[in-house]
């Protein structure tokens, strides 16, 4: 048997007991929080103490599971956690992002980056569409009526040394998670959470303020001189 082979065996080993303990979680617990997704988040109770052994000897069988398949030294990031005593649950919510530089002079300012529609400008400029596209160094993809610049061309019509290109990816969840008895509560990941109190109070968080020195707030976007459609912000981050 190949070595590939020994590793799908391993990790379809993994797969089938993780799908073994996400039904068993679905079919013996009540869930508590009803706008959690049951892929990613589950908020749930039980107060059955043999089921509660049994999740957690088949989640600790499937950490060691993830550990031979991945062949790492830490178990599976997204196992089921059991929390006991809890008293108050906060459930936060952030917009997640990534980002990358553009630096003038580097490799990180190959490529092309998505700023407009043909369909858009056609309408804007008119007559001149074609004129302003060599103006600009635009590029144009008819086939998806989409407009692109070189990075370093982006970097020129901004002025800039240096541009932030941030995309948004989607949530980031915590719980802020407070036992019986205690005034101080703790933050937890949010992913398959199981708790042994039914009278757990659950509350979904205030939206916090943007931060003062948040970029949205703080950063200068780069600015166009036509109608831009961006697939991503655009900050200067260092100028010439």
């Amino acid at each position: 048997m190949s070595i590939e082979e020994k590793e799908r065996i391993e990790w379809k080993k993994f797969y089938d007991m993780k799908e073994e303990l996400w039904n068993l979680i679905a079919k013996e617990t009540t869930e508590i929080d009803d706008s959690s997704g049951k892929l990613e988040r589950w908020l749930c109770f039980t107060k059955n103490e043999e089921l509660l052994k049994k999740i957690e000897d088949s989640t600790k069988k499937l950490n060691k599971q993830y550990q031979k398949a991945s062949k790492e030294k830490v178990g599976y990031r997204n196992a089921p956690v059991i929390l006991r005593g809890v008293e108050n649950i906060i459930i936060n919510s952030y917009d997640s992002y990534s980002s990358r530089k553009i630096e003038k002079g580097t490799s990180s300012a190959m490529g092309r980056i998505l700023v407009s529609k043909i369909t858009m400008l056609e309408s804007f400029w008119g007559k001149s569409y074609k004129r302003n596209l060599k103006k600009y160094k635009l590029i144009e993809d008819s086939e998806n009526n989409n407009i692109y610049m070189n990075c370093e061309d982006l970097l020129e019509l901004a002025n800039a040394r240096v541009i932030q290109a941030r995309n948004l990816t989607g949530k980031r969840y915590t719980l802020n998670v407070r036992k019986i008895g205690e005034h101080i509560s703790k933050r937890h990941k949010y992913g398959i959470v199981i708790v042994d109190n039914e009278r757990v109070i659950v509350q979904q968080a205030n939206k916090e303020a943007r931060r003062k020195h948040s970029l949205d707030i703080v950063g200068e976007r780069v600015k166009f001189p036509f109608p831009e459609y961006l697939n991503c912000d655009l900050f200067i981050k260092e100028k010439n």
